[in-house]
């Protein structure tokens, strides 16, 4: 049977807009952006965190340039060996003045085995000693809030305005990911009181009041992935 992944509890799922400057193809410098989530619900297993991990690796490539190692290797070769080569290609550049963010909140429910490489080492080590030696590691409704939170906010301030964030796309996440650890720490109570953390989760409040999911039913496909990769719309003929 189907089962719903991702579902919006309350719109909007998801709206933006940006405001871009220029269209320079090694540059890309936005004035401003606006993020909204809405309330979601996430089911996530071993297959979905399997199909994700395949997904970001084959949607976020290597960025051009040169490694660490490949530096050492030429500035230990000749000039002559060095002229043959063609340059490397430069790097693009992402440049974002403003950022906003509203508030957002997501329900999870997971089912992971603890052997899956997606959950962290020193988690997997934490439960199996408090969970008393649980091989699944579940989740029954944890909800993960976030605060709205405006980022690079490109505004004089005494004169100096703000810097903008000048780098990479995966620097930019980076950066966004830092200022909501404090956020997530926060929901920690709400890990413990709906998974099995701690004793199995016999002690916690979701074993003997367990929570449901809002949304259960699946929506019929609007669009399907054919053999060769390409991305066809289902047919009213087909759906029924």
């Amino acid at each position: 049977t189907s089962e719903v992944l991702l579902a919006s509890v309350q719109a909007p799922f998801l709206k933006w807009g940006i405001l871009r400057e220029d269209c320079n193809a090694s540059q890309s410098t936005l004035s401003g952006g606006d993020l909204m989530v809405g309330n979601l619900e996430a089911a996530i297993d071993d297959a979905t965190v399997q199909e994700l991990t395949m997904f970001v690796r084959e949607a976020v490539t290597e960025p051009p340039g040169l490694r660490l190692d490949q530096v050492w290797a030429r500035s230990s070769s000749t000039y002559s060996k060095l002229a043959s080569r063609e340059p490397p290609d430069v790097p693009p550049t992402f440049v974002l003045r403003s950022l906003s963010v509203s508030s957002a909140k997501v329900t999870i429910w997971a089912r992971l085995d603890m052997t899956n490489t997606f959950l962290p080492r020193a988690l997997v080590w934490f439960v199996r000693v408090t969970g008393l030696g649980v091989r699944i590691f579940r989740l029954d409704g944890v909800v993960i809030k976030v605060p709205a939170l405006r980022f690079f906010n490109y505004q004089t301030q005494f004169g100096c305005p703000n810097p903008p964030f000048v780098g990479s796309t995966r620097g930019l996440l980076t950066q966004i990911g830092k200022q909501y650890i404090p956020a997530l720490v926060k929901c920690w109570q709400s890990v413990v009181s709906n998974s099995n953390i701690m004793f199995g989760g016999i002690l916690s409040p979701g074993f003997w009041l367990p929570k449901s999911r809002v949304v259960t039913d699946v929506q019929p496909a609007r669009c399907r992935i054919g053999s060769r990769g390409q991305v066809e719309a289902e047919s009213e003929e087909e759906e029924t």
